[in-house]
This record gives structure tokens, sequence and C-alpha cells, in this order.
């Protein structure tokens, strides 16, 4: 064989080799948990595994445990991964197209609320322990309940992802981000049918677009006597739409249940919405007053239906450096410069 030939064929074999690197057999100690009816390939050297075409995880709502040799996991561009992934270490899960790579759940409405009622436990990715989740560059679509989810001390950097519920109709839980201290939401996209926004720690969200479409409530509180004096700031956010959780009055920040101090830094902020109500303070079956909130909205334009719905909580809001009652009949500020964030 002359050496063309020679160098030619080992090409081939090499080509060969990595093209059959899509199956598990291959790395049995790292991959024998994931049952995935697509192609994928893990490469060792970086710990990398990439899932390379459309299929199904067949743990279902009950999600994969992502092993903890896996320091990354990729979904490449055009690729749909129905399922969801429970996470135990910390790891990076990126797509490599930020509206093509996709972590789908299901078309069925109302899915959780038919299954047990477990939203977080069900959430397309769902952290848990004092680790670190990065989450870039993908979409989450119709999930089997939450979006994302760190549970016991879990933080998630959340960073150019659209979280969306396109199915329609009420009671889906697919809430959007609740996690720990330190959680980052930065250059993201949101338009889902709950809660998206949990302030249940300290937090950070920037450059940042909230569509309210049906149910949506873009900031909450909270649904019980948890996370007391948490702390979430918002900068160069936009919150539009036409629509919201209807027995709210469509509110832009809820308090649902419970009894606890909140506290909301917004500088830079656009909220748009002219059927909304910008609070409501439920905190239902707590007698008055329900807690505090503390409220500081600078460098921002807001324009919606009515200032304050219920009022159930002592509130201390401050609006373009003023303070506002919660009866005042007043539902336009603009003050300063804000910016219309755009991550659709």
């Amino acid at each position: 064989m002359s050496k063309f030939r020679l160098i030619a064929f080992c090409f081939l074999v090499s080509l060969v080799a990595t093209s059959c690197s899509f199956s598990s057999h291959l790395a049995p100690n790292i991959l024998h948990s994931i049952n995935y009816s697509g192609q994928y390939h893990w490469h060792s050297q970086t710990k990398t595994l990439t899932f390379l075409s459309s299929g199904s995880l067949n743990s279902g709502h009950q999600g994969w445990d992502i092993p903890k040799q896996i320091k990354t996991l990729k979904i490449a561009k055009n690729v749909k991964v129905q399922g969801r992934f429970n996470v135990f270490h910390s790891l990076e899960i990126k797509g490599q197209n930020a509206v093509t790579s996709l972590i789908y759940g299901t078309p069925i409405k109302r899915y959780n609320k038919l299954n047990n009622g477990c939203g977080l436990c069900k959430s397309a990715i769902l952290a848990r322990g004092e680790i670190q989740v990065k989450i870039t560059n993908l979409t989450s679509l119709d999930p089997y309940g939450f979006h994302f989810t760190g549970k016991d001390g879990a933080q998630l950097i959340i960073d150019g992802v659209r979280a969306i519920d396109a199915r329609g109709g009420h009671q889906n839980n697919s809430d959007g981000v609740s996690a720990a201290s330190g959680t980052i939401i930065r250059n993201s996209y949101f338009e889902t049918a709950d809660d998206v926004i949990k302030v249940y720690a300290d937090i950070t969200v920037e450059n940042t677009m909230i569509k309210m479409i049906g149910n949506t409530v873009p900031i909450q509180f909270g649904w019980g006597s948890y996370g007391n004096n948490a702390t979430a700031v918002f900068n160069n956010v936009t919150i539009i739409g036409e629509a919201g959780r209807n027995n709210t009055g469509n509110a832009v920040i809820d308090a649902r249940k419970g009894r606890y101090t909140k506290n909301l830094i917004l500088d830079k902020v656009t909220i748009i919405n002219l059927n909304s109500a910008l609070i409501n303070f439920w905190n239902e079956g707590q007698q008055a007053p329900a807690g505090t909130a503390n409220i500081v909205i600078n460098n921002s334009t807001i324009e919606v239906n009515k200032f304050a719905y219920l009022k159930n909580m002592q509130a201390n809001v401050k609006v373009c450096n003023q303070m506002v009652p919660l009866d005042t009949t007043q539902t336009s500020w603009s003050c300063g410069q804000s910016n219309l964030a755009s991550m659709e």
C-alpha cells in the first residue's frame, strides 16, 4: 500500500471511529444510566456530553440524574431533547443555539396537576445541594413543571436563555426561576404562564425581558412564610404584555400567601401593561399587615391600569424618588432613562 493510500485509510478509520462514538457502550462507567433515543457523543477528556440529534430521555418527568463525571452537558443546534434533568453537582448545561437547542417537556396542559402536583419536582432543570449550575444559550419549552429550580442551596447562573410556555391555558405550573441566594438571570427572555421570578432568596435579574401572557406573574413574593428578608435586584429589565393572572388583577408584583419581609430594587426598568396592577398584596388567610414590602424603583418607565389591587401588607414603595401610598390613583411614572431589553 502506498504511503498516500495508507494515510487516507487511517483518516477514514479515524472518521469511522469518531462517528461510532454516539452510543453509551464506549463509556459504560459514565453513561450507563442514560436511555436516550437520539444520538449523543461523550468526550472523555473535557468530560462533555453532547446531544447531537433530537430524541427523548425515557426517564420522562422523573428526570435523568446527570452522572457526576459530566462537567458540561451540551445540546447541539436544531436538537430537541424531550425530558428533564436532575443535577447534584456543579456543571454547565448549554445550547449551541439559544433558539433551536431545546429542552422540551410536554404538550399536555395542566400536566403537573394531573400527575401528583409537585411542580418543582418536574422542573426542566432541577438542581439540589450546595452547588452552582450554569444554564446558558438554550430554550426550555413547555416543561412538565417549573423551568429552572435550585433547591437546598443550589445557585443558578442563567444566561442567554428562553423560558416559554406555548401551550396556552392556566395551571401548567410552568414557573420560571426559583433558586438559592446568589442566583443570577441575565440576557434572557421569559414568556411563561405562571410565576416567573420567585423572590425566595437574594437574586439578580439583568438585561432580561418578561412577556405577560395568560396567568403570568412576573415577580412573586411567595406562597408561604419563607424567604424572609429576601432581596431581588432588577436592572435593565422589560416587562410588557396585555394579560396576566386574573385573580391578582394581572399584577406585576404579587404576594400570594404567607407573612414575610421582601425587598425589591428596580433600576432602568420598563413596565408596560395597561391591563395590569403594579402590585397585589393578597397574603390570603393572614391578618393584616401580613409582613412588609420594601420597593424602590428608579430610572424607570411604568404604565399600568392600577397601582395596587389587594393591599394586605405594610408597604414602603418609592417610585422615581417619591413615596407612593397604596391608595394612589396614579398609574404612570417616568424618570431617568430606562432601556427596553429585547431577548425574544
